[in-house]
């Protein structure tokens, strides 16, 4: 306050400028904000001294502030942002759009395991462009998505990589058509021409994709390039929305949703449906499919009751929808857009 008092010392000077102190993101501050502007007989000018409070991504936050914000230490902040780190409850890394590198098919696979299942789910975690892998509850042990630049190569993906892994009993693949819906850091935008990037920037990707909190320091000394060129290419990168850096928190751990993909089938006109679904808070992705289901859904509800209201009454209860089959997320192996890129794509 000391110091938004100052600034609004220099700034008034009779010259007709006032300091309002508040953040304008809450209801009541911003109705002051408009009741002083009034009061007043207008503004020329509104100026958000954005900077004094606490605001960003969640990567971003200054600890100290963080600190002054929740109302605890700096030490006692410094050491829960590393638990949640370390427990895997948030995770700090890049996200890449898929489609601008060429990688322009995804598919969702159904994998039934023989025994345990953890073992084979962090097998098929490793490999480049698996997207996503969770154990289910429901007719598939596993959920996988994946990403690739063509119908050859996802073929290859699952007869090279996923087939050959001792245990895994039967697949079923679930090729996307269209993603209708994507509430998440970036949609896979299928369509999306690729852009051309070499060695040195997959390198950068893929040091981003591990560990978004990386300083342009660190990422020259582990990928071996020099600072300035590292610098400029890491900048260059996410100015043209390749890679974003973003702050996944796994909600599962912490108990505070229940998550679940599900299969719908439809009868007639697909298009109406669709319009449903994506007006549907809970429903955060919404993909048309090939195989035994029309669609895909992913789903988040804050609690089973309304997951059991979500599916029976809401969705089942959208015209043209004939049947739906939920598979339950009990783990989260690996979040979305946390694969590595190849060595060439």
């Amino acid at each position: 306050n000391i110091h938004r008092r100052q600034l609004a010392r220099r700034l008034h000077r009779g010259n007709g400028a006032h300091g309002l102190f508040g953040a304008v993101h809450i209801a009541a501050s911003a109705g002051r904000v408009a009741d002083t502007a009034r009061a007043l007989g207008g503004a020329a000018w509104l100026v958000n001294n954005a900077g004094f409070g606490t605001s960003g991504e969640f990567h971003e936050l200054d600890v100290d502030r963080l600190a002054a914000e929740v109302e605890l230490s700096t030490d006692a902040v410094r050491d829960r942002v590393r638990r949640l780190i370390d427990d895997g409850v948030v995770v700090i890394q890049g996200s890449i759009n898929p489609g601008t590198v060429g990688l322009r098919m995804s598919a969702l696979v159904g994998v039934k395991v023989r025994g345990p299942v953890d073992p084979v789910a962090q097998q098929i975690a490793a490999i480049e462009l698996v997207d996503f892998v969770a154990c289910t509850a429901g007719s598939f042990d596993l959920l996988v998505e994946l990403v690739a630049a063509d119908r050859e190569e996802v073929y290859r993906i699952l007869e090279d990589h996923l087939r050959p892994i001792e245990r895994v009993d039967a697949m079923e693949v679930f090729l996307y058509l269209s993603v209708e819906k994507w509430s998440s850091n970036f949609a896979p935008h299928l369509s999306m021409p690729g852009r051309d990037i070499d060695a040195d920037d997959r390198q950068i990707i893929n040091a981003l994709l591990a560990d978004g909190r990386l300083s342009y320091r660190s990422l020259a000394a582990q990928t071996g390039i020099n600072y300035p060129t590292a610098r400029r290419k890491a900048i260059a990168l996410i100015d043209a929305g390749i890679i974003r850096i973003t702050t996944i928190v796994n909600r599962m751990a912490t108990g505070e949703r229940v998550s679940a993909a599900i299969g719908v089938n439809v009868d007639g006109p697909v298009d109406p449906v669709l319009r449903e679904l994506a007006r549907i808070d809970e429903v955060l992705v919404v993909t048309v499919c090939a195989g035994r289901f029309d669609l895909f859904l992913d789903v988040e509800t804050t609690s089973d009751d309304a997951m059991r209201s979500l599916v029976f009454d809401t969705i089942r209860g959208i015209g043209g929808v004939v049947s739906t089959e939920t598979f339950h997320y009990l783990h989260i192996t690996k979040v979305p857009f946390s694969w590595m890129l190849p060595t060439s794509v």
